[in-house]
């Protein structure tokens, strides 16, 4: 486990928590006991493009496994679909990108 101000991390998320593009971090503490939850904001958010993709199947259900590859000036990137991602970790279904100043 890491260790942190507020006890041990048991785990961790990176998401889109407001709806802003920017990225938060999650972290979850209590390996011996309830500790609380730590939450890091980027305290300067800087004004980039982002792009969000929650993929689907055809019934609606998040297409896990899937990858989302996005081609911008600065290169190609990918994300893949999971509903996890380490123990006691569970993520969001969605591909986030970060552009900055990339073009598509």
């Amino acid at each position: 486990p890491a260790a942190e101000p507020d006890g041990f991390g048991t785990g961790a998320v990176a998401a889109d928590l407001d709806g802003d593009g920017v990225l938060e971090l999650v972290v979850v503490h209590g390996e011996v006991a309830a500790q609380p939850i730590t939450v890091y904001r980027h305290s300067d958010a800087a004004d980039a493009d982002w792009l969000r993709i929650r993929p689907s199947t055809r019934y609606g259900a998040p297409a896990r496994g899937a990858v989302v590859s996005l081609d911008t000036t600065d290169g190609t990137q990918c994300r893949a679909i999971d509903a996890g991602g380490g123990c006691l970790c569970q993520t969001e279904p969605v591909a986030h990108f970060g552009l900055g100043d990339a073009g598509l």
